[in-house]
């Protein structure tokens, strides 16, 4: 049976964490369950005249948001070091974006708060997207998800003056 060394408790995407100086208390603001982004049908047509421009592509728009995760260490060993791969997957099963990250549990902690701090968003469509979370268990295993969290997100195409 293979060992669990580490699980997440808790994940939520918002728009702003802040951490309590005097508690370590967390709170969060504007959790993100959908989005919609405008788009006007001239700015498309501006990117398709662009000669760089791929529609294969995400178009990217600028969304700061906190991806917050509270994981639990379940290893043997008070100084554990994981790491993290988080994916975003569009509406078609795609994968249009990963992140990285290390993580460390500190001696004598058995649960570590993550805040991964996310400016831009890609999209390819009106739809319902994943950000799965991923780590290793143990340094040689492959990465396998552990959590994901789905937000909506719709496209508003309109016309200028409309």
């Amino acid at each position: 049976m293979k060992q669990i060394n580490v699980k997440p408790i808790w994940s939520v995407l918002c728009q702003e964490a802040s951490v309590d100086a005097n508690t370590n208390n967390i709170s969060l603001f504007k959790v993100v369950e959908q989005l919609q982004f405008g788009l006007k049908m001239e700015e498309l047509d501006k990117l398709k005249d662009n000669p760089k421009f791929d529609p294969a592509k995400p178009i990217t728009f600028p969304f700061a948001s906190q991806l917050v995760i509270l994981w639990k260490n379940l290893s043997n060993t008070p100084v554990f070091e994981f790491p993290v791969k988080i994916l975003l997957i569009d509406p078609n099963g795609k994968i249009i974006d990963e992140m990285f990250s290390d993580f460390r549990f500190e001696e004598g902690k058995d649960r570590l708060r993550t805040i991964v701090s996310i400016n831009m968003i890609p999209v390819t469509k009106s739809g319902d997207y994943t950000y799965s979370v991923m780590t290793k268990q143990n340094k040689n295993d492959d990465f396998e998800e552990v959590c994901s969290v789905p937000m909506r997100i719709d496209l508003d195409l309109r016309r200028d003056g409309k």
